[in-house]
Protein backbone atom coordinates (compact mmCIF):
# COMPACT_ATOMS: atom_id res chain seq x y z
CA UNK A 1 0.00 0.00 0.00
CA UNK A 2 2.69 2.05 0.33
CA UNK A 3 4.02 1.99 -2.82
CA UNK A 4 0.89 2.72 -3.85
CA UNK A 5 0.91 6.32 -2.51
CA UNK A 6 4.74 6.75 -3.66
CA UNK A 7 3.35 5.85 -7.44
CA UNK A 8 0.39 8.40 -7.10
CA UNK A 9 2.70 11.03 -5.54
CA UNK A 10 5.42 10.52 -8.36
CA UNK A 11 2.31 10.98 -10.94
CA UNK A 12 0.84 13.84 -9.50
CA UNK A 13 3.78 15.98 -9.04
CA UNK A 14 4.98 14.98 -12.69
CA UNK A 15 1.93 15.74 -14.17
CA UNK A 16 2.05 19.00 -11.96
CA UNK A 17 5.09 19.84 -13.39
CA UNK A 18 4.42 19.33 -16.58
CA UNK A 19 1.35 21.72 -17.02
CA UNK A 20 3.10 24.45 -15.25
CA UNK A 21 5.82 23.71 -17.85
CA UNK A 22 3.01 23.98 -20.40
CA UNK A 23 1.25 26.80 -19.63
CA UNK A 24 4.76 28.40 -19.01
CA UNK A 25 5.66 28.36 -22.19
CA UNK A 26 2.00 28.79 -24.20
CA UNK A 27 2.53 32.33 -22.11
CA UNK A 28 5.93 32.88 -24.13
CA UNK A 29 4.76 31.67 -26.89
CA UNK A 30 1.89 34.29 -27.01
CA UNK A 31 4.50 37.04 -26.26
CA UNK A 32 6.81 36.32 -28.95
CA UNK A 33 3.78 36.27 -31.63
CA UNK A 34 2.79 39.53 -30.76
CA UNK A 35 6.28 41.14 -30.60
CA UNK A 36 6.37 39.62 -34.28
CA UNK A 37 2.99 40.47 -35.52
CA UNK A 38 4.12 44.27 -34.34
CA UNK A 39 6.80 43.74 -36.65
CA UNK A 40 6.41 45.01 -40.17
CA UNK A 41 8.18 42.71 -42.75
CA UNK A 42 6.09 39.05 -42.33
CA UNK A 43 2.09 38.97 -43.14
CA UNK A 44 0.01 37.20 -40.83
CA UNK A 45 0.05 34.17 -43.72
CA UNK A 46 3.80 34.45 -43.59
CA UNK A 47 3.41 34.59 -39.82
CA UNK A 48 1.28 31.94 -39.88
CA UNK A 49 3.66 29.60 -42.34
CA UNK A 50 6.38 30.35 -39.99
CA UNK A 51 4.81 28.60 -36.78
CA UNK A 52 3.49 25.91 -38.25
CA UNK A 53 7.22 25.27 -39.91
CA UNK A 54 8.02 24.37 -35.94
CA UNK A 55 4.68 22.35 -35.03
CA UNK A 56 4.59 20.03 -37.79
CA UNK A 57 8.27 18.52 -37.34
CA UNK A 58 7.41 18.19 -33.63
CA UNK A 59 3.93 16.19 -33.88
CA UNK A 60 6.14 13.98 -36.25
CA UNK A 61 8.74 13.08 -33.82
CA UNK A 62 6.22 12.94 -30.96
CA UNK A 63 4.18 10.18 -33.16
CA UNK A 64 8.07 8.46 -33.33
CA UNK A 65 9.01 8.89 -30.10
CA UNK A 66 5.98 6.99 -29.22
CA UNK A 67 6.78 4.76 -31.50
CA UNK A 68 10.23 4.00 -30.41
CA UNK A 69 9.45 3.54 -26.98
CA UNK A 70 6.26 1.25 -27.66
CA UNK A 71 8.89 -0.60 -29.43
CA UNK A 72 12.29 -0.55 -27.65
CA UNK A 73 10.67 0.32 -24.29
CA UNK A 74 11.06 3.53 -21.93
CA UNK A 75 14.60 3.82 -21.16
CA UNK A 76 15.81 3.20 -24.22
CA UNK A 77 14.17 6.15 -25.86
CA UNK A 78 15.31 8.21 -22.43
CA UNK A 79 18.78 7.24 -23.52
CA UNK A 80 18.19 8.53 -27.47
CA UNK A 81 16.61 11.48 -26.04
CA UNK A 82 18.99 12.75 -23.97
Amino acid sequence: MKIMKIRLAVSFSSSFVLCISFLRGSGQSLDRSADYAERPCLTATQLGIAFSAFAYPYAFFQIAGGWLGDRMGPRVTWAFAR
